[in-house]
């Protein structure tokens, strides 16, 4: 996990925004897909950033991002510990 304030972790939380920013919500799956492409977001990054670790991008157009079963990319759903 890198630290929150390095370039690697600016350039993912931008990347995840975006992400749900440009992302249509399926009332009846109750799950949001992203809609925007990897390479739109790569280009909005460049204009924000000048260098962009590919690495920050791994979202696809058409993933399931949060889902209601919990299985949704930016769902970290850990067991509870006891």
């Amino acid at each position: 996990m890198p630290h929150r304030r390095s370039l690697e972790a600016r350039q993912r939380r931008d990347a995840k925004r975006l992400a749900m920013q440009s992302s249509f919500r399926d009332p009846e799956q109750a799950e949001t897909v992203c809609i925007i492409n990897t390479q739109t977001i790569y280009n909005l990054l460049q204009q924000k950033y000048g260098f962009v670790n590919m690495d920050a991008i791994n979202i696809e157009r058409g993933e399931v991002l949060i889902d209601s079963r919990g299985r949704g990319t930016f769902q970290n759903i850990q067991p509870a510990g006891r």
